[in-house]
């Protein structure tokens, strides 16, 4: 028996009632802009923390996801935004008839996004051995571009003497690791703890508390 699909607390609900991580939405929105594709036209049809009927247990963790309604984009715009995916770190291919048999749709997986799935591990591990991701296996149809990781834009630095990086938004739960006064924090988004109170949510998935950073004043 396969076990039950939890979604975090700092997933973000989207279009078609899919979940994607805050990281992953600015990962999103700056492919976007540099593909020159208007992000209106964006449409998840499938996100991550989903079990697909047609998608194996890709999708059943963390950094995966589905852009839908390709009919509103050109082919051009096709092409830029699975070039620009590629470029920082997310694992993009077109999935058409003639790539699967799929209902068109660009299905991507965000390489250093915490929680992959095993099915998201294998299809990275397929797509660095230059092939299309799929069971029945062929060669890469897009361009390779040399890839950097993608940085979320919210810096804060610790305010108090030290603190902890938290495996759950909870001060009882495992530190992962420390970090002294004046030393940078980069987090992705802000939710509350089981102790009511604000804490951050770090690009690898783990929470520091708000009020022991200057983020506390919300800077």
């Amino acid at each position: 028996m396969s076990m039950a699909i939890v979604v975090p607390s700092y997933a973000k609900r989207v279009d078609n009632d899919a979940y994607l991580s805050p990281r992953v939405l600015d990962l999103l929105a700056a492919a976007y802009r540099a593909a020159l594709v208007p992000a209106t036209k964006r449409w998840i049809s499938q996100g991550s923390w989903h079990h697909g009927p047609n998608s194996g247990s890709t999708h059943d963790g963390g950094g995966t996801g589905d852009i839908g309604h390709l009919w509103r984009y050109t082919p051009a715009e096709i092409d830029r935004l699975i070039l620009e995916l590629r470029k920082v770190g997310a694992v993009a291919w077109l999935r058409d008839e003639d790539h699967g048999g799929f209902a068109p749709h660009i299905h991507f997986i965000v390489r250093d996004e915490p929680g992959l799935s095993g099915g998201a591990r294998w299809q990275i591990a397929e797509y660095d051995a230059g092939r299309n991701g799929l069971t029945k296996a062929g060669p890469d149809y897009h361009p390779r571009p040399a890839w950097r990781p993608f940085r979320a834009s919210k810096w804060t630095a610790v305010l108090a003497k030290k603190t902890g990086f938290h495996t759950k938004p909870d001060p009882k739960s495992p530190i992962v690791q420390s970090r002294k006064q004046g030393k940078g924090v980069e987090y992705v988004d802000v939710v509350i703890g089981t102790d009511g109170k604000k804490w951050l949510v770090t690009p690898a998935g783990n929470y520091v508390l708000a009020n022991n950073t200057f983020a506390r004043w919300g800077k």
